[in-house]
């Protein structure tokens, strides 16, 4: 049996020459009865493109808090501290 699908990947290149890279793939249907949503291509897109757009905003947030926890910060806390991300 033949599963018909398809799948977009994009990428960006930052300025360093890093590569951010998001994907989304279709679900596929067993046979022509089968009640899976089919997937439209315009939604496949639109899911990629925010995939990628939150992959960025991932890498730049941790470029912010690796900045804010090298600077020496004056007042009651000296170091900005961050526990709940990982890259």
């Amino acid at each position: 049996m033949l599963f018909r699908s398809y799948g977009l990947t994009l990428a960006a290149e930052t300025k360093n020459g890093s590569v951010i890279v998001a994907e989304s793939c279709s679900q596929p249907r067993a046979d022509e009865n089968d009640s899976t949503v089919i997937t439209i291509p315009e939604e496949l897109a639109k899911e990629a493109v925010y995939k990628l757009l939150d992959e960025i905003y991932k890498v730049k947030l941790y470029k912010l808090i690796r900045f804010l926890n090298n600077k020496s910060f004056t007042g009651r806390c000296s170091r900005f501290l961050w526990t709940g991300f990982d890259i």
